[in-house]
């Protein structure tokens, strides 16, 4: 029985010992891993967000670039007949798509879908256009109408750039 007692005179002490050391390392040793984690974070955020916001004015200036009406000052008509010029304005509208289809990689998939849309709004209006040419049923105030219409698409995908830019740098 004494010798039981004098392990426990010994035991205790070191057991309270080990447990508070044990608990301090635990603490530091956490502690430590979140600041080698958010200096890792911070650095790999300083080297990545110049990339995503290049990313946005990449993808800002697309849209400018197929805006219809700034299409059609950039890819002159000549001496093409309209289905020509409709086509030729196509064919740069997909150019410039596949010029930025990398910048999917920086943006949100939902951004994304929304700068797909408009441009597929912008297709989809020049491929009216074209028809209506086609057919002879158009008219200036016709073609003002889809441009309008498709640029209205092509506006709301600027203000989701401008808002996720916003997030991104809060």
């Amino acid at each position: 029985m004494d010798f039981i007692l004098e392990l426990l005179k010994i035991l205790g002490p070191a057991v309270v010992v080990f447990a508070t050391v044990y608990y301090l390392l635990k603490q530091y040793f956490t502690h430590e891993r979140f600041r080698l984690n958010s200096a890792q974070f911070q650095k790999n955020n300083e080297q990545t967000l110049p990339l995503k916001l290049q990313a946005y004015e990449r993808l800002a200036l697309f849209l400018e670039r197929i805006k219809l009406s700034n299409l059609m000052l950039r890819l002159p008509k000549g001496d093409m007949n309209p289905s020509q010029w409709m086509n030729t304005l196509m064919l740069g509208v997909q150019q410039e798509y596949e010029h930025n289809l990398v910048q999917q990689v920086y943006v949100s998939d939902q951004l994304w879908n929304i700068v797909n849309l408009a441009k597929d709004e912008v297709m989809h209006s020049l491929h009216t256009i074209a028809e209506k040419y086609e057919n002879n049923q158009t008219s200036l105030n016709d073609v003002n109408e889809v441009t309008q219409h498709s640029e209205k698409y092509v506006q709301k995908a600027l203000e989701a750039i401008k808002q996720e830019v916003k997030l991104v740098l809060q």
